[in-house]
């Protein structure tokens, strides 16, 4: 078992490769984390791609 976003195993689901088991059931809301090395510094990349993410997510 697992807990999948819809999009992810549409495909799956629609050819019959998954089987959803709990259809009418509504899971409680998921968090989306950036989970990076610890340093001082936060390379620009990673930065705007996080801010990027928050600002769209919340």
């Amino acid at each position: 078992m697992a807990l999948l976003p819809e999009w992810l195993v549409r495909n799956a689901l629609n050819s019959g490769g998954l089987v959803s088991l709990l259809p009418g059931y509504t899971f409680a809301q998921q968090g989306i984390y950036a989970v990076y090395p610890d340093a001082q510094h936060v390379p620009a990349k990673v930065r705007t791609f996080i801010d990027f993410m928050r600002a769209r997510v919340n």
